[in-house]
């Protein structure tokens, strides 16, 4: 497989899981032609002991060969050891694509909330003659999320939500806001007992969803809509 060739990553979350497509300002990234999206489906057991871990991938050959592969993904914990490494072998025929489908049970996961924002970090990568040719990451947080009787539970605990409203505004530089800046935000928020917030009043700069999963921020993730056109599009 060469420049030509697309993989596609569906990790498709459930509320406990994470952000759905809607929410997610960035799903794709774009190399050399190749195209890459994520989206993971895991799901925690009742008692939290145990997760499902399900990967559907689409791979999409654009040569007018067939291409051999092998697709090896890892699931890495917050010491940056491997716990789980799936390896499929396939062939993708000439102009076309494939989908692949890789499943693991998570045992004992730690899991994720705003005040032990336990990470941790899935790539994939497609490899061919012994040489990778592609890779993808992305970070993962095991959670249940249940509405009881009006009250919001997080991996069954009941949470209090004191949150801010955030646009993406510097004081210094207006609208260009550096990474810098973001941490800055998000240390303000955590001194304050700040535990969520809302981006206002649109999707925000995918570093600042990294920044909220790692330091324990749960994120209300608007979508851009005008009044008019979400009326036409969905009535």
């Amino acid at each position: 497989m060469a420049e030509n060739d697309e993989i596609n990553i569906y990790l498709i979350r459930h509320g406990e899981a994470g952000k759905s497509w809607d929410e997610d300002p960035d799903p794709g990234l774009s190399n050399k032609g190749e195209k890459q999206s994520i989206k993971l489906v895991s799901k925690l057991s009742d008692d939290l002991k145990k997760s499902d871990f399900k990967i559907d991938l689409d791979i999409r050959n654009y040569n007018e060969f067939d291409s051999k592969l092998t697709v090896q993904s890892k699931l890495y914990d917050n010491k940056n050891q491997i716990i789980k490494t799936f390896i499929e072998d396939v062939k993708i025929e000439a102009l076309s694509s494939l989908k692949v489908n890789l499943s693991e049970e998570i045992l004992e996961p730690l899991l994720w909330s705003a005040e032990q924002p336990n990470l941790y970090y899935f790539t994939t990568t497609l490899i061919q003659d012994g040489k990778e040719t592609q890779a993808i990451g992305q970070q993962v947080g095991f959670r249940k999320v249940e509405l009881k009787l009006g009250q919001i539970l997080v991996n069954k605990q009941p949470i209090l939500f004191k949150g801010v409203n955030r646009h993406e505004h510097d004081e210094f530089t207006g609208h260009v806001v550096s990474k810098e800046s973001m941490l800055k935000d998000i240390e303000i928020m955590k001194q304050n007992n700040i535990n969520a917030v809302r981006t206002s009043h649109y999707p925000n700069d995918p570093y600042w969803y990294e920044l909220c999963n790692k330091y324990g921020i749960y994120l209300i993730d608007l979508l851009y809509c005008d009044h008019l056109v979400c009326k036409r599009n969905w009535g």
